[in-house]
């Protein structure tokens, strides 16, 4: 069975994030990548149930690595797509002229204005 392209890539976020946090020689990042190469579903299963066994500060700490896998991914794919925000246009100009850690806030606009009175 050929996993979805979607599900594919969720499993190599998984993997690379396994792989940062447990090592690449862990039981659990060898069974991933089993699964990601054979794509059968005892494969999968079974890493399923590998990550299932560990404690939950690792499965915790694999998670918030993975979340931040699949944000860099996302922000990757929107550069190669050209599909970017105006605030991500700006940090990458910036980044460009050398500046490093450059955030956009968003503009404080309050709720309502001034000296106008409540009916």
């Amino acid at each position: 069975m050929a996993y979805p392209p979607v599900q594919r890539q969720a499993l190599n976020i998984l993997h690379k994030s396994t792989e940062a946090v447990l090592g690449v020689e862990s039981a659990v990042s060898r069974a991933i990548d089993r699964a990601i190469k054979t794509e059968l579903q005892t494969d999968l299963t079974l890493a399923g149930l590998a990550f299932d066994a560990l404690p939950g500060t690792k499965r915790k700490r694999i998670g918030q690595a993975a979340d931040m896998h699949s944000r860099v991914f996302r922000k990757m794919r929107r550069r190669q797509t050209g599909a970017l925000r105006e605030s991500e246009k700006v940090v990458a100009a910036l980044q460009q002229l050398g500046m490093r850690r450059v955030t956009i806030a968003r503009p404080w606009t309050p709720k309502k204005q001034l000296g106008e009175s409540q009916p």
